[in-house]
């Protein structure tokens, strides 16, 4: 893990990175999974939390890719305070809410999404069946 966030008072210090976070140029904000028990197994003592990717101490770089391009980024945490109110779920029950983003990414990029009133083919692909309830 390499976010690591501490709590002070109502609000939490978050430093660390992130790599290869998509369109972190562009956000206004941001999803982070940072480790707040070091104590704790590897899977648990990680919090989530909505980050302002304008927040002072939010540095996003960008990754450039052999087309020239750049969505993919490093973002640097520098003692960045995010609110408690920030905070998604439970203290310590982060890797629930990072395993349902991460769920919901995959449905998203692999899903195939026809336009209203028409169906893809039952293999998944990108092309256009017939509209729904015509003959077949």
């Amino acid at each position: 893990m390499a976010a690591r966030a501490v709590r002070d008072g109502d609000e939490w210090i978050l430093n660390g990175q992130k790599v290869w976070t998509t369109l972190a140029h562009t956000a206004r904000y941001g999803m982070v999974l940072a480790r707040t028990d070091p104590e704790a197994e590897k899977h648990r003592g990680l919090t989530y939390f909505v980050v302002d990717m304008h927040a002072p101490g939010v540095e996003v770089r960008p990754l450039r890719q052999m087309t020239g391009e750049a969505e993919f980024n490093e973002v640097y945490f520098t003692d960045v305070r995010i609110p408690d109110s920030e905070r998604l779920g439970d203290a310590g029950e982060g890797w629930r809410g990072a395993i349902v983003t991460l769920m919901n990414e995959r449905v998203s990029i692999g899903g195939a999404v026809a336009p209203r009133g028409q169906r893809t083919d039952r293999g998944g692909s990108q092309h256009l069946a017939k509209p729904v309830g015509s003959p077949a």
